[in-house]
């Protein structure tokens, strides 16, 4: 069933600080990443890219189950050129409805073993073009080595290898920067700086050998190549994103119980946000309306987005009996961060009401002699493989 199933991969490049000239969305009703409004003449038309496309992968990354938040994230992180996986808008449905593994479909076609399915190149020329390889690093890295500005070493199946990086090739550019007159250990510094994921523009020897016997610069042709729209094309929207995200805030206020508040405080290490897990349905959170992986912003009014983790959850500890949270869900918070918006009370719904003092009937016991134990909070941090700290309140 999924033979006739045809993605085509598609490198969108554009200028630096220009546009890629389309939106990503998502719709009431309608799955998938869509993409809408594709720009005549721009990077994305250039490409390949049609309405109602669906993203399946973006830089070899499948993102068709992610949230729309990261998805586009994962977009304007790329830099200045982006590769997507795409699949028409009728051969999508048609997968949603016979229930066609999308993940499997496009990581064959993203190996390279269905080329003919491919976006048709930009400029129609017999001359040979340079190569832009996306790679997604995994956790013994990329797998090739450099060696003088040539790629060497390319591991059989490794991320290198599945970008269509070659030995010999030559590297031309690092994320749309030339490297042709920079040392080796200039230009492996630009390869790590990207972390996760880095684009390398390279050509084979034949063709670096064609390039320097017309004096021509393969840098210089292929983003010519790629971008020869007229400059009112390049201040064109790049990428506009609409979600089915309620971005406002939700104040949340509990009284505590014999539980506590019934929720764990957690972040990532090495990266900002603080968010809430393990949230009891019908403990004093979950009552005040806190959901699984809400965001923190602020501790009874104060904005904890810039503390610790440990000056927050003493912050709580101290808090007594009663406490608000100020909190958002993740994709809001995304979204809030990535336009540079601070999150504040005054953008939530409305104020939620005073929770009543918790109060529960408990059956006779007898009394003791010891003294009733108090309310405890342990804080633990986990070694879990997330790098997670977690601290029960």
């Amino acid at each position: 069933m999924t033979s006739a199933l045809q993605p085509r991969e598609c490198t969108v490049t554009k200028k630096p600080q220009k546009k890629y000239g389309f939106f990503l969305r998502i719709e009431q009703d309608t799955a998938g990443h869509i993409i809408r409004n594709v720009e005549r003449d721009s990077p994305a038309d250039r490409a390949g890219l049609q309405d109602g496309d669906r993203v399946l992968r973006v830089n070899g990354v499948f993102v068709d189950k992610e949230e729309h938040a990261q998805v586009a994230e994962m977009v304007r992180n790329s830099g200045n050129s982006v590769v997507l996986l795409v699949l028409d808008d009728a051969s999508y449905e048609k997968a949603q409805k016979e229930g066609v593994n999308l993940e499997g479909l496009g990581q064959k076609t993203s190996t390279g073993q269905q080329q003919e399915q491919q976006c048709p190149p930009s400029t129609a020329t017999a001359a040979p073009q340079p190569r832009l390889c996306y790679l997604v690093k995994e956790e013994t890295g990329y797998g090739f080595s450099l060696k003088n500005h040539v790629i060497k070493d390319v591991n059989s199946g490794s991320p290198a290898a599945m970008a269509g990086l070659k030995d010999n090739d030559i590297l031309v550019a690092v994320n749309g920067e030339r490297v042709d007159g920079l040392d080796h250990e200039s230009v492996v510094g630009k390869i790590k700086q990207s972390e996760e994921r880095t684009s390398l523009l390279v050509v084979d020897k034949e063709t670096d050998s064609m390039y320097k016997l017309a004096q021509i610069s393969p840098f210089s042709y292929y983003y010519k190549a790629q971008d020869s729209t007229p400059a009112k094309m390049q201040e064109r929207v790049e990428l506009h994103t609409e979600q089915k995200v309620n971005h406002k805030p939700r104040i949340c206020k509990m009284v505590k119980g014999p539980n506590g508040f019934g929720f764990s405080l957690n972040m990532i290490k090495n990266k900002p946000g603080l968010f809430l897990t393990e949230v009891q349905s019908q403990g004093a959170a979950g009552r005040a309306g806190v959901e699984n992986n809400d965001f923190l912003v602020e501790v009874n009014g104060v904005n904890v987005t810039n503390e610790s983790y440990d000056k927050v959850v003493a912050r709580i500890q101290s808090t007594g009996d009663r406490l608000t949270l100020l909190v958002c869900s993740k994709d809001a918070y995304r979204y809030f961060q990535g336009q540079n918006i601070p999150i504040t009370a005054s953008m939530a719904e409305s104020d939620t009401p005073e929770p009543p003092a918790h109060t529960e009937n408990h059956p006779a016991e007898p009394e003791r002699n010891s003294p009733e134990p108090r309310e405890r909070v342990t804080a633990s941090t986990r070694a879990d493989s997330d790098n997670s700290d977690d601290t029960k309140l």
